[in-house]
């Protein structure tokens, strides 16, 4: 596979920060980073991405309308969600969504293990 292209939407400026420096340490990727739910779609929109890692919690646009455009653009996408709702009833929505509810603030190595494995389903495809 040619470099990873991930999308990375939270507001949170610290995330917006470390999250990409992290995710080029473990990865051979370029890393595209908003801030809110509307330059997301825009994003989503224009250009393919191999993995979306994101925030529920944003101004305007939440979180799940962001996860649900991911799915019916790029269905294949991972999708791992960043945040700090900790809620049964969330995890269930987000997991029902195809993806991986992480919580805030995430503990780096258990996220590079998350990152890593989902990313190796996508290059290995769906099972037969």
């Amino acid at each position: 596979m040619d470099k990873a292209r991930i999308l990375v939407v939270d507001d949170d400026v610290e995330m917006q920060n470390v999250l990409p420096i992290f995710l080029k340490r473990i990865l051979d990727c370029d890393v595209v980073v908003t801030g809110n739910g509307s330059d997301a779609i825009r994003e989503l929109d224009s250009g393919t991405f191999q993995m979306i890692v994101q925030d529920l919690q944003m101004p305007g646009m939440d979180g799940f309308s962001v996860l649900a455009h991911a799915v019916k653009r790029q269905p294949r996408m991972v999708r791992i969600v960043l945040t700090g709702i900790v809620d049964p009833a969330i995890t269930r929505r987000v997991e029902s969504m195809g993806a991986t509810y992480v919580s805030k603030p995430p503990e780096l190595n258990v996220l590079k293990l998350i990152i890593k494995r989902e990313l190796g389903r996508y290059v290995s495809g769906p099972a037969a």
